[in-house]
């Protein structure tokens, strides 16, 4: 059929071809589809859609698509959405996906996604992130994890997090961090936290960091520490702290201890 032909069938007509029909559909043809014809489309013939049609879809023609639908992809082809396709899904789209589809998106498909977005993520789709797939975050998107989003991510992937993205992370982000997650960060990590970050810190998670990390905080993030903070400290802890960070607290640090 032309793509006259094809921009001429009627939703009753859409619906009416079979799954092998829809297969056969050039990329030309997939592109010339209406926004009628598809949602028109049922479940089963979007589930025989081929890697290359889905690739050849709109962003138009994406956004219109039922959740329904959505869900009844298959990671190979939600993987083959171009980056502008998942950049425009909606909100409940983005819920449609399951976590196996969550973990096919390739790192290009991660970086289109908008805060409003990775703000829609269930907890079992951001569990299911790869360590490639958030490095592939930038600061700002990665801000919009909400807290039980961020504490199922898998220590590996904290670790993962590049100093840049650390340091923009939310005083309430920090804090939805257990304290296994904060033990896993690495020096460089710790280093990278700001004084308004590690006073959000509580004291079970401050606790909890190992001595090589204690001894990344910079200066500035020590004399930050409150005087709860700084009382939970062990004896071990403040034998380890290096003459820079004892220099740096202030007098009223001094003066609760």
């Amino acid at each position: 059929l032309s793509l006259e032909a094809i921009a001429a069938l009627s939703t009753l007509q859409m619906a009416a071809l079979n799954t092998s029909a829809v297969a056969a559909l050039s990329t030309a043809q997939v592109l010339a589809l209406s926004s009628d014809q598809i949602i028109a489309l049922s479940t089963r013939q979007f589930a025989a859609l081929t890697s290359q049609q889905v690739a050849a879809l709109s962003a138009e023609q994406v956004v219109v698509i039922e959740t329904a639908d959505i869900a009844a992809l298959q990671p190979r082809q939600v993987a083959a959405f171009s980056s502008e396709a998942i950049g425009a899904l909606t909100t409940e789209q983005i819920k449609a996906l399951d976590k196996f589809d969550v973990a096919a998106l390739s790192t290009r498909q991660i970086a289109a996604l908008t805060q409003e977005q990775i703000g829609a993520l269930e907890s079992s789709q951001v569990a299911a992130l790869k360590i490639t797939q958030v490095s592939a975050l930038n600061a700002d998107t990665l801000a919009a994890f909400n807290s039980s989003q961020l504490s199922v991510l898998s220590t590996a992937v904290i670790v993962s997090f590049t100093t840049t993205q650390v340091a923009n992370l939310t005083s309430q982000q920090l804090l939805a961090l257990t304290s296994r997650q904060l033990s896993a960060m690495t020096t460089r990590q710790i280093a990278a936290l700001g004084p308004e970050q590690v006073m959000g810190l509580e004291t079970s998670d401050l606790v909890a960091l190992k001595t090589s990390q204690l001894l990344a905080l910079t200066t500035d993030a020590f004399s930050a520490l409150n005087t709860d903070q700084l009382t939970a400290l062990g004896s071990a802890a403040w034998v380890a702290l290096t003459s820079v960070q004892l220099a740096a607290m202030t007098s009223d640090q001094v003066a609760a201890l």
